[in-house]
Order: C-alpha cells, then structure tokens, then sequence
C-alpha cells in the first residue's frame, strides 16, 4: 500500500555544495515557486545574482535543467555563462555553448492543434506551445485531472509521441530525451567533467535525474514535501534552495 506524503518521514537537509560540486537545477518549483499560468513564473534579479555567484564558485559547473524550451531559459539567464537543458532534455546548450537539439518527430504539430482545440473546451485548462514539446497545463482546473490524461494519452498513441507526466500537467514530447540524459551529457563535458553532481528538482520528470546523479557519484535532492523519490535530500520549498545556494554563492 502507498503511504500517503503527508505522513512520510521528513527528509534530510542536504550538505553544503562546496568546490567539488557541479549543480544541477531545476526552474519551476526549485528556483522559482510555481504560478497557475506558465507566463507568471521568471528568473528574478535576486535569484539571478545568486547563479551569478554560483557559477564564479564553483568555475561554470552550474546548469538549469528544466521543462522550459531553451528559448526561454536563455532569455531568463541572460549574460550567464550557464550550460542549459530545456523541454526535458531535447535541446541542450553545454558550457561552451555548442547546441544540441533532439531530432524532431512529425507528429507534435497536429498535436498541438489538438490540445488547442481541447482547451477551447475545457476552462482552465492552458496549453504551452514548445519547439519540442506540447504541455496541457491543468493546475486552474484540477477536477479536470483525468480528462487531460486521457485526452493526452490518446494524442500520444495517435502521433507516436512520448509522453510525460508532472506536477498538474501532461507533456507531449516531441523528440527523445528526458533530463537524466541531459545530466550524463554534461557530466561528460568540461566544466563537469570530473566533480560531484548534485541536481536539485520537485516534479516526477526530475526522478531520472536524481538516478543519473546517485549514478555519477554524486546524489538528488527533492524540493517540497517528501515523497517516494530517488533523491537522497529534501528542501521544503524554492527559497530553501536559495538559501542552501547562498552557501556556495
């Protein structure tokens, strides 16, 4: 029987990230809290200054890797020297900005027109349009849970698209790729290469990222309340993490 998160024991807080490091981060959830709408999460000028700092400490082995498109994560680390993986690890830009963008399968247009339909016609339910991916967001209308998922689950056997599940939302992939494989990539790669990973994150799809940091030697820490999970660690929330960041900042 699964034992409800509201009774699993807490927990524990993570060690300090030193020198030996190299951080992986989520966005939505871990850096940022979460909003209703997609468009209300950013990257603040505080938060900013504070992967600025990051990065200078620990010699460019920081990285956000996160459900956003790549788009979006270079406008919000704008002038950081970041490496970034966007849309769950289809498109990938290393450290010394070489790219990397999943092939694309035929299938994700006439699904994001699908989803756009479907929203029409049930309220609160908020499509994100990526280059590599459709997510049907339904946080505005949770009672909607199961419509979505199969509505998804439909468009995904239809269009031969993989599909993922998160935190109030469905995500039909456009490519292969997910954020575990994002993290070995860039583990192979200079500043990386070599140092103990850390990645940080609070949804489902950041489980294969915990495993591929236990993997590397290094371990995962789950932001929000505790759960079955591969992560060693726990934050309660996004401004626990930037505390703990503050400690190598």
């Amino acid at each position: 029987m699964t034992v409800p998160a509201r009774i699993l024991a807490a927990m524990p807080a993570p060690p300090s990230p030193d020198s030996r490091h190299a951080l992986f981060l989520d966005v939505d959830g871990t850096l940022c809290p979460l909003a209703s709408r997609p468009a209300d999460v950013s990257i603040d000028a505080d938060t900013h200054r504070l992967l600025a700092r990051s990065v200078e400490r620990l010699d460019g082995a920081v990285a956000l890797v996160s459900g956003r498109p790549l788009n979006w994560l270079l406008t919000q680390a704008e002038g950081l020297p970041l490496a970034l993986a966007g849309t769950h690890g289809l498109e990938i830009r290393a450290a010394d900005g070489d790219t990397r963008l999943a092939a694309l399968r035929p299938g994700l247009a006439p699904a994001l027109a699908a989803a756009r339909s479907f929203a029409t016609r049930h309220l609160g339910v908020l499509v994100e349009a990526k280059p590599r991916g459709v997510a049907i967001h339904y946080r505005l209308a949770p009672e909607r849970a199961d419509a979505v998922a199969a509505f998804a689950e439909t468009l995904a056997d239809r269009h031969d698209l993989p599909l993922q599940y998160g935190n109030m939302v469905v995500e039909l992939k456009g490519g292969d790729g997910n954020k575990g494989e994002a993290v070995a990539e860039l583990l192979a790669a200079p500043p990386f290469a070599g140092r103990v990973p850390i990645y940080v994150g609070d949804d489902l799809t950041d489980e294969v990222a915990f495993g591929a940091a236990t993997a590397a030697g290094g371990f995962g820490i789950l932001v929000g309340a505790p759960r079955d999970t591969a992560a060693r660690f726990g934050l309660p929330d996004p401004a626990a993490v930037q505390r703990w960041l503050a400690r190598v900042a």
